[in-house]
């Protein structure tokens, strides 16, 4: 399996590349998913660089492995974020390259096995949408709390889809990265 076709919205001296990761492939979710369209727009605006890709398997570990193959090219220029939503976010729990500074976990579907990352030192933030259908904040909060340097904020009034609410995520993963980007450089 080689490395998937890979989007880059570049910002020119950027200290870190976001490598977003969509909701899972047989539910419809690809690369211009509204919430990741959204990030990939935004990043850049922001200071930060941002790749995406689709990927083509819809199997937690394949899709990691396609992942850290994005990850291993971008980081080339520096440091990688892994962001992702929904399955995006539970596959980049299992992502935890050298290049990785830190992951942003948006609406995380957290079923299964949980990857190295929920365990790893490195900072994680976890946006869990107040009303979600599946991994609403009563589930995903104590889980998250036996995760090392991990915070967790609640997406006020948003579902699982962050319908209309895809401005508070962007605005909390651009802070964050902010933050992280002192640790980046």
């Amino acid at each position: 399996m080689g490395v998937p076709k890979v989007d880059l919205n570049d910002s020119p001296g950027s200290p870190l590349t976001a490598v977003l990761l969509h909701p899972h492939p047989d539910m419809g979710g690809n690369r211009f998913n509204h919430v990741i369209d959204a990030l990939y727009q935004s990043l850049p605006e922001g200071g930060f660089s941002a790749a995406r890709f689709d990927f083509t398997s819809s199997d937690v570990g394949l899709a990691a492995h396609e992942a850290a193959a994005v990850v291993e090219q971008c980081s080339g220029a520096g440091a990688v974020a892994l962001v992702g939503y929904s399955f995006g976010a539970g596959v980049a729990l299992h992502v935890t390259g050298p290049a990785v500074v830190g992951w942003v976990l948006a609406a995380p579907y957290l079923g299964g096995a949980l990857g190295e990352a929920s365990t790893d030192e490195r900072p994680k933030l976890v946006l869990v949408a107040e009303l979600d259908q599946w991994s609403p904040p009563s589930r995903v909060r104590p889980i998250a709390a036996t995760w090392p340097n991990t915070t967790v904020t609640t997406i006020a009034g948003a579902d699982h889809f962050l319908a209309g609410r895809t401005a508070p995520v962007v605005g909390a993963a651009l802070e964050w990265l902010g933050t992280l980007s002192g640790r980046a450089t």
